[in-house]
């Protein structure tokens, strides 16, 4: 995952680990969940009102020199 993209997506920092957003869907809207992970091939659904996050962990940062 190149840096670019990664700074054109929402970014979670939990207990010191990186997560790009892959898509917030409200949780008023009932989805089915492991359904939207399996699709989006997410590693990680969290939970805050009023979203579900789909997310791909960050396990290695490529950095490039401008």
């Amino acid at each position: 995952l190149s840096l670019s993209r990664m700074l054109r997506r929402e970014v979670l920092n939990i207990n010191n680990t990186l997560w790009i957003v892959k898509r917030r869907i409200r949780i008023d809207d009932r989805p089915i969940v492991q359904t939207w992970k399996e699709h989006l091939h997410c590693d990680k659904v969290f939970k805050k009102e009023p979203y579900y996050y789909f997310c791909e962990e960050v396990t290695d940062v490529e950095w490039e020199d401008i």
